[in-house]
Order: structure tokens, then C-alpha cells, then sequence
């Protein structure tokens, strides 16, 4: 039904031709004189099982996308999004937990933290996600997952600038009862078991599938101060999906979700203690992620048109506690406490009709409808000034959109689309604190923008297509609304609405006999009002070694006038043999920003007295003829935006074969990721390897693998700022994981 599209001839080509990202291949054929239908047969498997799953959203004619599928997923040892990030290069996917989340596509992105309106769009069964944290719990059941690069704005419930993400779960089969069992043990007292049942209740009519997961992990950082482990973690999640299938035209899917974590909360380490794993915090904070969602969709087929519902609902809450001086110090003796609270509900409905079976023209046709709440809250105490921020940012959304490929002859076919988009906004504040008192904030706003796509397609043969296309999206404006009111008073109360329009060439080859496939992009994409994200902690004064007083300055959202990125994508996929495939990628992306004068900091990084590890902060000692009114700012016009690398690439390899005199078959695979410099000299370039060996049986019903992650120990900072800016006058950073071993053992039924 909604899984399974109507294929016609020529599109059937293109999918042929346009599989972005082919990790695992089938084998089947044993003599030489069938070899030639063999590989046909392998094309004509990823078309038919694979790829046209995967391509869903094919209807979005001529763009670059990567899709994993569960046993790609599987052989790359992916256990959680972030995992990912090593199956292709360009995109940027980290965060233990929705407190750190970040994802990035082509170098732009969004965090957690920032609440509405993200760059990347995060989709998990056709629903898009109030919050990206959320998508950040460990991978259940997936059927695949769709990484869609570039703009995002014609066929998606909520723009997305940089791309989107998409995940499909498996869904319920009403014909075969089965199921799955999977457990692993590894480094730091790590384990994880993950199930999966299916059962059919009314053969061809009605099937549930329930999967569950469990996770628990000591973690790799210590804690001196306390004696306890600092990142310990625990997770749980659980699915329930029901399929009804009263005719053969009409099914409904009703999808609950459950997911909950808890994750150490040391956010950042100081200087040497990086790179030995140690925090020395008197408060071990925790962050706290509670996701609970449910969508109803109905597909309807009837003389050639296809009419699709999905209503959805989401509560999502983040909470936690974090040490705030990263030290022993206790609050009063210069230490101090943050606590971050986000509470995000929304619900979402989106109504589609789709023309299929068509050899001339196809269309679709939609509206979309949202109310999103996010409630936040920053309470800070540091014992001689303490501050609580709390506000309510509601959103409602409206979308009408079409989308529509003419195809001109066997050879060519145009696509183009449109969307209104129409988003109204307020927002209320409260902020109490002991120099200010206490102020209450109010505003409304309503943005609205059109945005859409032109894509022309050439396709000479079924082995070669080639496009061009040309795509404007929008992410809407909005307010700070738990920023503190003096950088309110200074102008950063609320932030504009962001445009940008991306042209894309790219082209995708099948050489070899279809053994060898090569992709490649180059992209060009200008921004106006170009939105950007700073989540800041100011610090005070820091007397060494270990006495800070700090004050919060919150999530801050900004716009620069202008900013351009540009890039190229390159992928291919080897088939050297039935036992060796080889595939990789590399990416290069860059953005220059143009007038960005007036971005919130840190006082050392804006230039304020320094000296040693002594940070003086001018603001917050009110009472020694501090101003509590300055904003410390800097700019970064005509710079180059590092957050993410400019230059990433990956390497995956696999060697498999039938193991001598038995009914097993044996494997060897290894993946490698390179990530060029970011920003600041503490975010440098580092190369990582993963290693994985295992049996299978033949029937495929049950496998072991034994593994190591990060096999050369490579050390690297995830996030955080040199000495210069970190507003402590030492490098502060989270580091990356050591090397790490486990076994992983799987059962199918």
C-alpha cells in the first residue's frame, strides 16, 4: 500500500539507475553461462525489494540520497543514529543523548537545544519530529533509513534547508508469524538485547508487531571527585505497530511509540582531563529523555489515485541537571548548577492524494497542518546570583503543496513543485533573578513564504541518469524566548525567517555490468537571513584551579545577512566478486557567511580582560561596578563556517565467503570515517576504523559477530572550545569513545 509504490516503466529505469547508496548484494547463480542473468537479477532484486522501498519518496525526481537499509545497518554495526555518520561522509550526527544532539547535512544543521524550526528535518514513519533529540534513541526495527541531502522544501511537513532524515520502521505481515532476538555485550559493562514478534491475528486482514529494546552501559568517563562513573547510561524503548487491511484498497497502520533514556550529564571536560576521561564535578548531573508518540495513517487506493492520512501526536520532555563549572566547586564556594527543562508537544496531520500507473504525467497533491508547544526553562544558581527563565513558544503550521513530474519522452522528464507555507507564532517569558527581579515578556508574529523545486532528469539508457535541479526552501522566524532579558534589551529578543534557493547537478552510473556504480553532486546553495544557532555558557570570573562563578546566556538564534555554501559528493559501490564489495564516499562542503557582525559569545572570546586563567567578566559582579547590561559579541563576517568539516569521507569493505565443509558461511567486514578540522584548534581532523568478523548460518536464522570500535584508539574532541573562547582560559571538550571490543549474537524465527 503507502510502502509499496506503483511502478511504471520508466520509473522503474530510473530507480534502476538512481540508487544513491547499495551496501549489500545477493548471490545466487552458480555456473558460468547464467552469470549475465545474475547480475540482471541482482539489479532487478534492489529495484524490485530494496530500492523500492527505499526510494518512497521518489516522487522527489533528481536528488541526492543515501539509503541503509536493516542489513547494511547490521553489517556497519549501527546501534543508534549517531552510527550512521560512519556509513557516509557530509553528515554530522552526535550526542549521547537530546541534550547534545546535533545533526548536520553539508555542513548546516540544527541542535536539541534549539528547539522549533530545525535545518534537518527528522521523519520516522512519514511523522516529522518535534524535536531531533528524539530521534537519537537506539535503531528498533528499522526497515531503512533515508538520508536526503540538500533542500527539503516542497514535499516535507516541515522545511528542512540542509535535508532530511528518514526513518521507516518494518511493518506488521499478516500472512507469516515470526520474530528476532538479538543481544550484545561489549566495553564498559555495556549490554543491549533488542526483540521483535510478529503475529499474524486475522490472515490478510489484521497483524500486529510489537519490538522492545533494552541498553545499559557504565560509561567511559569517571568521575575522580565522586568515585562513580560519569556517562553512565540507560535506555529503553518499546513499538507496538497494528496493520488492518479490511480490502484489498484500503489499509490503516496505527503506530505507538515509547522510548526513554538516561544519560551522565558531563557535558564538557577541562584541559588534560579530556583525553584521560576524567570529570571532577561535585553535582554528577543526569539528562533525562522521555518520548511518547502515536500516529494513525490511512491509505485508500481507487482508480488510480492513491489518498493517504497520517495524524500523529508527540510528547517529548528533556530534563537534567548539569554542573555548570565542571569542578568540585560547591554552589556558594564558586560553583555553580544549570538545569535544563524542555517539555515539546505537538500534534500534526498531513493529507496526501498521488496519481500512479502513468506514463505521461504523475502528480501529488497535499496539505499539511501542525500545533506545536514547547515549554522551556533555564534555572541557574551559583549561590550569590541565581536565575530562573521560563517560557512557552507555541507554533501552528500551515502547508499546501503539490508535486508533479511530466515525463517528455522515454529520455527526459521535468518535475516541479510548490508549497505555501504559513506559520503563526507566539511566544511568553518569565524570568526572575536576584538583580533584575523579576520580567515578564509577550509577542506574536506570523511568517509565511513560498517554496518549491525544478528538476529536469536525462536518462539515455537505464545504467546512466544525469539531472539538474533547482530548489528554494524556508525555515520560519521566531524568539529567544528563555534568553535572559538583557539580551533581549540588546536585540536578540526574536530572530527572521530564512530563505535560500540551492542548484544541484548530479549524475548516477552503473559501469561494469552493473557491478560498479558511481554517484556524484555538486551543489551551490545562497542563504538570506541565514539563521544561526548559539547555545552559550558564560563564565563569570575562574580563579584557578578550581573556583567559577558563571551565568547562563541560553539558546540564542540570530541572523546574518547573507551566506553561501558550496560542495561536491562523490560515492561508489564495487562489486570485485561474490565474496568482495568495496563502497565509499567523500564530501566537500563549505560556507562563507557575509555581514554576521553582532553574534552572542563568551566575554574572553569578545575580547574582554584575560589573563592566565583568570577570566574577568565585566556583567555579573554588579555589586564591584559591573554593568549588567552588556552582551558580549563578535563577528564572523566573511568567514568560513567550520562547525562540521569541511572534508569527510568513509570506507566500508567486505569479504565473505561459505565456510569449508559446513552449512556456515563467515565474514569479514571494516569500515573506516575521516573527518577534516572543524573550528578552533581542539576540534581537529581524526580517522576512525571499525572491525567486525562472524559466522552466519546458511538459512540466515542466527549469526555471532565479534567486533571493535575505534580499533586505533583515536582521540578527538566531539564538541567544545579552545582556551581562548571557552571563557575558562582552558580547552573544555567532550571527548570521543576509546577503543572498545563486544560480541553481538542474533536469531531470527
Amino acid at each position: 500500500m503507502g510502502e509499496v509504490m506503483r511502478i511504471h516503466k520508466l520509473t522503474q529505469a530510473l530507480m534502476l539507475a538512481g540508487i544513491t547508496s547499495i551496501t549489500s548484494y545477493s548471490h545466487a547463480a552458480d555456473t558460468a553461462d547464467v552469470k549475465v542473468e545474475e547480475k540482471k537479477k541482482l539489479a532487478i532484486e534492489v529495484i524490485t525489494v530494496s530500492a523500492q522501498k527505499r526510494l518512497e519518496t521518489q516522487q522527489e525526481v533528481a536528488l541526492t540520497v543515501n539509503t541503509f537499509d536493516a542489513e547494511s545497518l547490521s553489517k556497519a554495526g549501527a546501534v543508534d543514529l549517531t552510527d550512521i555518520e560512519k556509513m557516509t561522509a557530509g553528515v554530522t550526527l552526535d550526542g549521547e543523548s537530546g541534550h547534545a544532539a546535533n545533526i548536520s547535512i553539508r555542513g548546516i544543521g540544527s541542535n536539541s537545544i534549539s528547539g522549533l524550526d530545525p535545518a534537518v528535518a527528522v521523519f520516522i514513519d512519514g511523522v516529522v519530529q518535534n524535536n531531533v533529540g528524539s530521534a537519537f534513541s537506539s535503531l528498533l526495527d528499522i526497515a531503512r533509513v533515508e538520508v536526503l541531502r540538500g533542500p527539503q522544501g516542497t514535499l516535507y511537513g516541515k522545511n528542512a534547508p540542509a535535508g532530511a532524515i528518514n526513518i521507516i520502521t518494518n511493518s506488521p505481515d499478516s500472512i507469516d508469524f515470526s520474530g528476532n532476538l538479538e543481544a550484545t555485550a561489549s566495553s564498559w559493562g555495556t549490554q543491549e538485547y533488542k526483540g521483535t514478534i510478529n503475529v499474524p491475528l486475522v490472515e490478510d486482514v489484521l497483524a500486529a508487531r510489537v519490538s522492545g529494546l533494552y541498553s545499559k552501559s557504565d560509561g567511559y568517563i569517571y568521575n575522580e571527585h565522586l568515585g562513580k562513573d560519569a556517562n553512565a547510561r540507560e535506555r529503553s524503548a518499546a513499538r507496538l505497530k497494528l496493520l488492518y487491511t479490511p480490502l484489498d484498497n484500503l489499509s490503516a497502520t496505527l503506530n505507538v511509540n515509547f522510548s526513554q533514556s538516561e544519560v551522565g550529564n558531563p557535558l564538557q571536560l577541562l584541559g588534560e582531563n579530556i583525553y584521560q576521561y576524567k570529570s571532577f564535578e561535585n553535582d554528577q548531573g543526569l539528562a533525562e529523555d522521555d518520548n511518547e508518540a502515536i500516529s494513525l495513517e490511512l491509505d485508500w487506493e481507487l482508480d488510480g489515485y492513491e489518498f493517504t492520512l497520517i495524524s500523529a501526536y508527540q510528547d517529548y520532555e528533556l530534563t537534567g541537571p548539569r554542573d555548570n563549572d565542571f569542578t568540585p566547586a560547591e554552589v556558594g564556594s564558586g560553583g555553580s548548577i544549570l538545569t535544563i527543562d524542555q517539555v515539546l508537544t505537538s500534534s500534526s496531520h498531513e493529507f496526501r492524494i498521488t496519481s500512479f500507473d502513468s506514463d505521461e504525467f504523475e502528480f501529488m497533491a497535499g496539505l499539511f497542518y501542525s500545533n506545536q508547544e514547547l515549554k522551556g526553562g533555564s534555572l541557574f544558581d551559583n549561590g550569590a546570583f541565581n536565575q530562573n527563565i521560563t517560557g512557552t513558544d507555541v507554533t501552528e503550521s500551515f502547508g499546501i503543496f503539490t508535486n508533479n513530474t511530466y515525463f517528455i519522452d522515454e529520455d527526459w522528464s521535468f518535475a516541479f513543485g510548490l508549497r505555501y507555507s504559513d506559520d503563526r507564532k507566539s511566544g511568553t517569558s518569565k524570568q526572575v533573578d536576584s538583580i533584575v527581579g523579576e520580567v515578564n515578556g509577550r509577542d506574536s508574529d506570523h511568517f509565511d513564504a513560498f517554496s518549491g523545486s525544478l528538476k529536469l532528469r536525462y536518462m539515455p539508457s537505464t545504467d546512466r541518469t544525469y539531472y539538474v535541479s533547482v530548489d528554494r526552501a524556508y525555515r520560519a522566524g521566531g524568539f529567544n524566548v528563555v534568553a535572559p532579558q538583557h539580551y533581549k534589551d540588546a536585540g536578540f529578543d526574536k530572530y527572521d525567517s530564512e530563505t535560500s534557493n540551492a542548484i544541484e547537478v548530479g549524475s548516477k552510473i552503473l559501469f561494469w555490468d552493473d557491478r560498479f556504480q558511481l554517484n556524484a553532486a555538486v551543489y551551490y546553495q545562497t542563504f538570506d537571513d541565514y539563521q544561526s544557532n548559539s547555545f552559550l555558557t558564560e563564565q563569570a570570573v575562574a580563579f584557578a584551579p578550581f573556583f567559577v562563578i558563571g551565568a547562563p546566556a541560553g539558546n540564542i538564534r540570530t541572523n546574518g545577512t547573507d551566506a553561501t555554501a558550496t560542495g561536491a559528493e562523490i560515492e561508489f559501490t564495487a562489486l570485485l566478486s561474490e565474496q568482495l564489495t568495496i563502497s565509499g564516499s567523500m564530501a566537500y562542503n563549505r560556507i562563507e557567511v557575509g555581514d554576521f557582525d553582532n553574534i552572542p559569545t563568551t566575554f574572553a572570546d569578545a575580547g574582554y580582560s584575560t589573563a592566565g586563567p583568570v577570566i574577568t567578566d565585566p556583567r555579573i559582579l554588579p555589586g564591584a561596578g559591573g554593568d549588567t547590561s552588556i552582551v558580549p559579541v563578535t563577528s564572523k563576517s566573511g568567514e568560513v563556517l567550520k562547525g562540521n568539516p569541511q572534508f569527510s569521507a568513509n570506507l566500508f569493505v567486505e569479504y565473505k565467503d561459505v565456510l569449508a565443509n559446513t552449512n556456515l558461511d563467515w565474514f569479514v567486514r571494516a569500515t573506516a570515517k575521516y573527518n577534516g578540522e572543524r573550528d578552533k584548534e581542539i576540534l581537529g581532523s581524526y580517522l576512525t576504523s571499525d572491525l567486525f568478523a562472524g559466522i552466519t548460518s546458511e538459512s540466515g536464522k542466527w549469526n555471532i559477530t565479534a567486533w571493535a570500535k575505534n580499533i586505533t584508539d583515536e582521540q578527538y574532541v566531539v564538541y567544545g572550545n579552545d582556551a581562548d573562547s571557552s571563557g575558562l582560559g582552558v580547552d573544555v571538550g567532550f571527548p570521543s569513545a576509546p577503543r572498545s571490543y563486544g560480541v553481538t549474537v542474533g536469531y531470527s524465527f
